[in-house]
């Protein structure tokens, strides 16, 4: 994570000293720009996104809370653009409820950032989109047995955190009065940590 913004502040940077050497108008840098350069993709299990889903036959609940915001716009053109923004997003997955009180049984925590270059032609667009994100997941009610003080059936929990990288490379354009986006893409894990640890109860 720290190598991701020790990149985005060197590319920020660059980008400021171009403005300076080529009399670039400021407004052409927009922070905070208002609405998304690239919406999340609705397949993707590790998109930000807000809903619920509801298991009738065990009252269990999965809770999707996330959101993604682009902090800084740099328009080399009216059709060339780069976006910097961070993103976060937590799924919780609910294993009972009482009126306002939910039991949480556990929750998958993302956050990190992403760079888009968008470039427009006569024939549509090319996206491209970088991101890198730390995922780790946390225990949260119902593991710990106060009358024992001991995890629950003496499962010892296994700790898990992951972070890594994602390419994504996308052609917008228009066909017969149609709107179509063709995606490809990678990622790759940067470094794991899981396995067995004793836990300490704080």
């Amino acid at each position: 994570m720290n190598k991701f913004f020790f990149i985005s502040i060197i590319f920020i940077t660059s980008l400021t000293s171009i403005s300076h050497s080529q009399d670039i108008d400021k407004s052409k840098f927009i922070f905070l720009p208002s609405g998304l350069s690239f919406m999340p993709l609705r397949a993707g299990i590790d998109e930000p996104r807000m809903g619920l889903l509801y298991y009738a036959s065990t009252r269990n609940m999965k809770i999707d809370i996330g959101n993604s915001f682009d902090i800084l716009k740099f328009n080399f053109s009216q059709n060339e653009e780069v976006t910097l923004g961070a993103e976060f997003m937590a799924y919780a997955y609910v294993t009972n409820y009482l009126k306002y009180r939910l039991q949480i049984d556990a929750i998958d925590g993302f956050f990190g950032g992403y760079i888009i270059y968008s470039k427009k032609d006569k024939n549509g667009r090319w996206i491209g989109r970088f991101r890198y994100i730390h995922h780790s997941a946390h225990l949260v009610d119902g593991h710990w047995d106060r009358k024992t003080n001991s995890w629950l059936d003496n499962i010892t929990p296994s700790v898990f955190g992951n972070n890594y990288g994602e390419f994504l490379l996308v052609r917008q354009s228009s066909f017969f009065n149609y709107s179509w986006r063709l995606y490809g893409g990678m990622s790759m894990s940067t470094g794991k940590k899981t396995g067995y640890k004793i836990l300490d109860r704080f």
